[in-house]
């Protein structure tokens, strides 16, 4: 059997996963103005019979004015429970655990979907949001203290809800530039009150509550993970620095689990970190000695733990400096691909992440194109990061306007501080000929 430890148990909580492949939320627009249809219970139940130990569903919006987009998977109300117990049930038919992703769009919402005022940590426009399909991004009004209760309320009404639809436990969104995420980054919020974004304990303070006050309505054997964006990659936001204390002030407040992945930051492939509330019991990996606190025998992996430690604090060293460098690698991709005729810059030019670059080549299918640069050892993707190997065009590209022939003719880049000037122009050069030899029609 190729990869053996893949298919040992694993003790989550009051679970046992039979495997360690782990299904994560995406996105699939599958629901009809946010009620559970029968492509969504047939689209998971397919994702279950393929073997996962764990199905994270995609996320569901805990408030109406929290709705990030027009699909979005409602898990604001008593009256969802039928639908979502339909779901659940063709999970568990196969097997397989799942848990609810519940969040709140905060800022990234737009009234044109929701209808309702939009709020968020502070009175600051959304970095992560550009122009789309429903217009420029909404400037948000800052959140009272009485919307806060409101709001925390809204998350422990899902998380219930949600136990009574059969799913066996929740993970708390905040990434992605949503609500709590913009709690935690200093880039958006600007509160001078306990929920400061001065301090960390301020910025996290509006997780613990929720944490906590979920943990006291679903019990203990309720599974409560959350789902971080560690850092946000730019000048005065959250660095991933800040992870290790904000995943203790998570674990006192009540979460099960907190994973890292030590590649996202070049540590060694294959290394990575699983943060786990006091008295979580973890099946052991290999048996026959105490180490690693007795789940795993044999000698620690000692290089690729160090590798980690030391690439954690190089991420968070060299920060700004790889920022910069990022920035200026893709403004050079950037304007060599877009001397080319009939390729289009997809979202803002400056309000973007430094190391993406978001492309449309009219009259090029993506797919085909992918072929073709990864024959020439260049990587890139098609689509969106939280769509990745959908067969519909992203719900991402669609909202910033494009049509669905346009969406399945973009391609994604992701560029590094390690990345050369001279790598660059090679790619730039091997993506503009093959996009001209399948305009050609050569393939």
């Amino acid at each position: 059997m190729m990869y053996p430890l893949l298919h040992e148990t694993l003790n989550v909580g009051s679970l046992v996963l039979k495997n360690r492949l782990v299904l994560p939320p995406m996105a699939t627009e599958k629901s009809a103005k946010g009620q559970v249809t029968d492509g969504l219970v047939a689209y998971y139940g397919d994702m279950a019979r393929s073997g996962p130990g764990l199905i994270i569903q995609e996320h569901s919006f805990v408030s109406p004015e929290g709705r990030a987009s027009a699909n979005q998977v409602s898990l604001a109300a008593d009256a969802d429970i039928p639908g979502l117990q339909r779901l659940t049930a063709a999970v568990h038919a196969q097997g397989v655990p799942i848990l609810a992703q519940i969040s709140h769009a905060g800022s990234a919402a737009h009234r044109a979907i929701t209808g309702q005022e939009v709020i968020s940590a502070s009175a600051v426009s959304n970095p992560s949001r550009a122009a789309s399909v429903q217009g420029q991004p909404e400037f948000p009004r800052e959140m009272t203290q009485g919307d806060i209760q409101r709001i925390v309320q809204a998350f422990v009404d899902a998380a219930v809800w949600a136990q009574q639809a059969g799913y066996d436990g929740v993970e708390i969104h905040s990434a992605h530039g949503y609500l709590l995420d913009q709690f935690y980054s200093p880039v958006t919020n600007k509160r001078t009150d306990d929920y400061t974004g001065q301090t960390l304990a301020g910025r996290t303070r509006l997780h613990v509550e929720i944490i906590q006050a979920i943990r006291r309505q679903v019990g203990s054997d309720f599974v409560l993970s959350l789902r971080l964006g560690g850092s946000d990659y730019m000048d005065g936001g959250a660095v991933v620095g800040d992870v290790s204390e904000a995943a203790k002030i998570f674990e006192t407040a009540g979460i099960d689990m907190l994973s890292l992945s030590g590649h996202k930051f070049h540590g060694p492939k294959g290394a990575g970190a699983l943060y786990t509330r006091r008295g979580i019991a973890l099946q052991n990996v290999l048996y026959g000695g105490g180490q690693e606190r007795g789940h795993r025998a044999g000698t620690e992996n000692v290089p690729a733990i160090a590798g980690l430690a030391a690439a954690l604090a190089q991420a968070d060293a060299n920060l700004p400096a790889n920022t910069a460098r990022c920035l200026d690698l893709r403004q050079r991709l950037t304007e060599r691909l877009l001397a080319i005729p009939g390729n289009h810059l997809n979202g803002d030019a400056a309000q973007r992440l430094p190391g993406n670059v978001n492309i449309t080549f009219d009259g090029v299918e993506a797919e085909t194109l992918l072929l073709l640069l990864d024959e020439a050892k260049i990587c890139a993707s098609a689509g969106s990061a939280c769509s990745a190997g959908a067969v519909e065009p992203s719900h991402v590209l669609l909202a910033l306007g494009l049509t669905p022939a346009q969406a399945k003719s973009t391609l994604r880049l992701t560029l590094d501080a390690a990345n050369t000037a001279e790598e660059i122009d090679t790619a730039a050069a091997v993506i503009t000929a093959c996009v001209q030899r399948l305009r050609d029609g050569v393939r």
